[in-house]
């Protein structure tokens, strides 16, 4: 109950900018459960709020203001793409809620002016979903959250198994930042391996849930996700050659647990091969046809959020009976773009997310000497005394992760999905970081 005390506590102060972050990002996961999926556009006027003080940051000179003339330019490029779209309406309004969703949740991020404004309002939400969601697991409620979606996992109150993986991968990871920050914050105190543990336990074991509820989800792109994420962490977190223990260790458990125990092996089958003959090949024909059509026009793209009626199961049905808006799942996002703006559209909306990548990896290779601390020596030095080092390599992590993410899920062109406004506003607050206007 303390835990959960103090992530509210973060409302009642910093303008209630915690509060902001949560109702946007709660809203937004309103997307992907069943019953609540319309209280998405209560998001509206927040958004229509901080979209309409872009004047502001526009004329900034900060890394802000790049990023959001990129987005600006990608808008444009977008509703260019009107001219020649077979749904020229649903390209502008499509055009506009992107506009809407990327400007507004880039400010939010950039105004926050410290890793716990978003570190604990995902949790908030992240408990109160998790918590719903260990009631569906005892309970059998709704009576198709084995059973609906794909059929190959638990999906809870989430429209699909792979939404309630996506909303683990994109809350899960704030557990090891908020872990890490605690640690950097005791460490002049020269604590104890049992202090430590106690001063993240709640963290640890909400975590470990989460990962259960991610590995009954069996969603491959999240887990792939989380994985590459905690790689890609843990590699800037600790020494390289505790690393590699903790790797070897790691794999050896597993390895071990896959060859002895029946149930853990077919629980692994379960996941990566899904009653496929071989991996993905479920996927196989929609990547195909994405492939497909984004060779069709590729230059200038069939007109955003339009899908190419000649690669895809919607060419099987008689023209007569073939709508325009109806869209295709295409699986990639990158191969999504190119096929609805071309590749001069995703060149443009690349522009903020290279700039940003690049930025975080020249960050993270500027390394300090490694120094024993007590029970920290496995954690390097910059962890331990440097916190802006471990925003830094979260950001790392978390934001490539989600890259590979938006490359098996396509959510980078689903303007109305859970996942954008988390990824915005991510990269709203890497922004701050670069200016060094946090803290």
């Amino acid at each position: 109950m303390y835990y959960f005390m103090e992530i509210i506590r973060v409302f009642f102060s910093h303008n209630y900018h915690g509060l902001i972050i949560f109702n946007v990002l709660l809203f937004a996961t309103c997307q992907s459960l069943i019953f609540i999926d319309e209280a998405y556009f209560a998001i509206f006027p927040i958004f229509l709020y901080f979209a309409l003080k872009i004047k502001k940051y526009l004329l900034f000179k900060s890394s802000v203001q790049l990023i959001l003339y990129s987005v600006l330019g990608f808008t444009f490029w977008c509703a260019i793409t009107g001219f020649w779209s077979p749904t020229p309406s649903e390209t502008y309004s499509r055009a506009f809620w992107y506009l809407l969703v990327a400007v507004a949740s880039i400010i939010i991020g950039y105004r926050s002016t410290s890793g716990t404004l978003i570190i604990k309002p995902i949790l908030l939400i992240n408990i109160i979903i998790i918590v719903t969601t260990i009631f569906s697991l005892a309970t059998s409620i709704p009576i198709d959250a084995w059973t609906g979606g794909n059929q190959f996992g638990f999906k809870a109150f989430f429209v699909h198994q792979n939404s309630l993986g996506a909303f683990i991968a994109f809350t899960l990871p704030f557990y090891v930042y908020s872990g890490f920050t605690n640690i950097s914050s005791i460490f002049h105190s020269k604590p104890k391996c049992l202090l430590i543990i106690r001063q993240n336990f709640w963290q640890i074991i909400l975590f470990l849930i989460n990962f259960s509820m991610l590995f009954l989800s069996r969603s491959r792109g999240s887990l792939l996700s989380v994985f590459i994420f905690i790689l890609i962490f843990s590699f800037y977190a600790l020494k390289l050659r505790s690393l590699i223990i903790l790797s070897l260790t790691i794999v050896a458990i597993l390895g071990g647990l896959y060859s002895i125990n029946d149930y853990f092996k077919g629980s692994v089958n379960g996941i990566i091969y899904k009653n496929e003959i071989s991996i993905g090949a479920n996927r196989y024909n929609l990547i195909k046809q994405s492939i497909a059509s984004a060779k069709e026009n590729y230059w200038f793209g069939i007109g955003y959020g339009a899908s190419h009626f000649g690669y895809s199961s919607l060419s099987d049905r008689p023209a007569k009976n073939y709508n325009p808006t109806e869209r295709r799942e295409k699986m990639i996002s990158t191969l999504a773009l190119v096929e609805e703006v071309g590749i001069i559209g995703l060149f443009i909306f690349l522009i903020p997310i290279v700039y940003l990548i690049n930025f975080l990896l020249k960050e993270t290779t500027k390394r300090k000497q490694s120094k024993k601390s007590g029970c920290l020596r496995f954690i390097r030095y910059d962890f331990i005394h440097d916190r802006r080092f471990i925003d830094i390599a979260f950001l790392s992590g978390y934001i490539l992760s989600l890259i590979v993410h938006a490359q098996i899920e396509s959510w980078w062109v689903g303007v109305a999905s859970t996942q954008l406004p988390f990824f915005y506003i991510t990269i709203g607050f890497c922004a701050r970081i670069k200016d060094n206007l946090y803290l």
